[in-house]
C-alpha cells in the first residue's frame, strides 16, 4: 500500500474508531500529541482494531517516555 492510501485508510479507521467509541478529539489532535501518521506509515498498516494499535501508540509515548 502506498503512502496516500495509507494515509486515507488511517483517516477511515480513526472516523470509525471515533463514532463507535464516541470521543470527541478530532484526527489533528490526536496526531499533534501521538503521531499516529508517523506510526502507520513506519508500521506500513492500519489495523482493522485501530483503536488498539492507537492506544499501543499512546501508551508507547507517555508511559515508556
Amino acid at each position: 500500500m502506498n503512502k496516500k492510501d495509507l494515509l486515507k485508510e488511517l483517516r477511515k479507521q480513526f472516523n470509525l474508531t471515533k463514532k463507535r467509541l464516541g470521543f470527541k478529539a478530532s484526527f489533528e489532535e490526536i496526531n499533534k500529541i501521538s503521531y499516529i501518521e508517523d506510526m502507520v506509515l513506519s508500521q506500513g498498516f492500519v489495523s482493522n482494531q485501530f483503536s488498539r494499535q492507537m492506544i499501543n501508540r499512546m501508551v508507547e509515548l507517555f508511559i515508556r517516555g
